[in-house]
């Protein structure tokens, strides 16, 4: 089961600092989401991501839909370009579509 909690509402931007304001503006045409790219083709591209406890990725933008799958247990904070900040509890095996 997923569990998400809103740390910080759409809009409010009193949680950012400015480092992460910043980091933001320029990653606003980075389309680069993972360490490397697995398979690609005219309708689908694989990234593959190993992110150890603590660390993060750089801001990055989607440009069309997308999944990940979990494959430990663990926790995400995930920060969104209108300013909310949210935290998701994650079980191994589980995936996500957006």
């Amino acid at each position: 089961m997923k569990k998400t909690k809103i740390i910080n509402p759409t809009k409010n931007w009193i949680f950012w600092g400015e480092a992460q304001k910043e980091a933001l503006k320029k990653a606003t045409n980075s389309l680069s989401v993972g360490a490397s790219i697995i398979f690609e083709n005219n309708e689908s591209r694989v990234w593959s991501i190993h992110l150890a406890p603590g660390h993060k990725l750089p801001f990055h933008k989607h440009t069309s839909r997308y999944f990940w799958s979990a494959l430990s247990s663990g926790s995400s904070r995930s920060w969104y370009n209108d300013g909310s900040v949210y935290e998701t509890q994650y079980e191994s095996g589980r995936h996500n579509l957006f």
